[in-house]
């Protein structure tokens, strides 16, 4: 291993005084008597963490991202509950009023299910599992009772949606982790995803 070694020179002339920082595992005799001879040098020590050292969040820490192409639903709207009447019906030509005002009814409804699969996601307790794809099932229903809803000029009682979506977790990897003794202590974890996308999380907690 080549030895390197580093020589801390004095400036006299003018100027302000400014203080610096040399950081590493360990320091040589000789390199701890230069820094004692000049009182602009700060000599730290810096130690790898043992793992067992480091926050079980911070070991927890992992990525969701939903499978692309895993969204899977169905809308079932009911005109009458008197007679269970269930009817299927085109959303690119279906006619949708609400208090007779014209909707787009795909774009309706998109945006409710869309809705449910984000409460979905939100209540998924992905830190209790591991990485993996887990499908996250949904439903929801909306009963019309004040309001004049329609759908082909049919008066709507109720609309129900269901599906499921899958959910992929991936954990993190701690890429490093240290302590600068009387600093304080720096953690970085990293999440990488299948589409080229990354997150880094940074902790630097100092000492008091």
């Amino acid at each position: 291993m080549q030895k390197r070694h580093y020589y801390f020179r004095r400036k006299d002339q003018g100027g302000e005084s400014q203080t610096g920082f040399f950081v590493a595992k360990s320091f040589t005799r000789d390199a701890r008597a230069q820094a004692k001879a000049e009182p602009r040098i700060q000599l730290l020590c810096v130690r790898e963490l043992p793992i067992d050292e480091v926050p079980v969040p911070i070991q927890r820490f992992h990525g969701v991202m939903e499978v692309e192409g895993s969204r899977q639903s169905e809308c079932r709207i009911v005109h009458g509950f008197e007679h269970g009447t269930v009817t299927e019906v085109d959303l690119s030509t279906a006619s949708f009023t609400i208090d007779g005002e014209g909707q787009d009814l795909g774009a309706y409804l998109r945006d409710w299910i869309n809705e449910e699969i984000s409460k979905r996601q939100r209540a998924f307790r992905s830190e209790s599992v591991a990485e993996g794809v887990y499908p996250l099932e949904f439903g929801a229903s909306r009963v019309f009772s004040d309001r004049a809803v329609a759908v082909n000029h049919e008066r709507v009682e109720q609309m129900t949606v269901s599906g499921s979506v899958q959910m992929r977790v991936l954990n993190g990897v701690i890429v490093s982790r240290f302590e600068v003794a009387t600093r304080g202590r720096s953690i970085r974890c990293l999440v990488e995803f299948p589409n080229g996308a990354s997150v880094i999380m940074h902790q630097w907690a100092v000492c008091p």
